[in-house]
């Protein structure tokens, strides 16, 4: 099997899996690091308008009222939020959850386990 294959299949897999977890309440939906919207690897979306809350803060810097931007490398597996305005990195615990999540996101992907025969 190819790695796209594989990785196309432990995608399809974690999808599920917190689809379900996050129905059942076990999991919460800002801590997922699958997209239930755009159906990617977090990662992937992050930087997407669908991604921000104004509320919760995920993307968002109050002081300046705009939206964060957020820089995902996926050779050294970071990722950097940043306001336009007062160039503030992640400070507060959205920002951390976001971070977190996709550098989860960041490595499932990079190392998708295989299936039981």
């Amino acid at each position: 099997m190819n790695t796209n294959l594989l990785t196309r299949i432990a995608l399809t897999d974690a999808l599920v899996a917190e689809d379900n977890a996050e129905e059942s309440g076990f999991l919460d939906a800002l801590d997922r690091i699958t997209c239930p919207l755009h159906r990617r690897w977090v990662h992937q979306c992050c930087h997407s308008d669908s991604h921000v809350s104004r509320v919760s803060g995920h993307r968002w810097c109050r002081p300046c009222g705009r939206v964060l931007e957020v820089a995902v490398d996926e050779v050294r597996a970071t990722v950097a939020l940043r306001c336009p305005k007062c160039h503030r990195g992640a400070r507060t615990r959205a920002d951390a959850q976001l971070v977190a999540a996709c550098e989860a996101s960041l490595a499932a992907a990079r190392h998708p386990l295989r299936r039981a025969a």
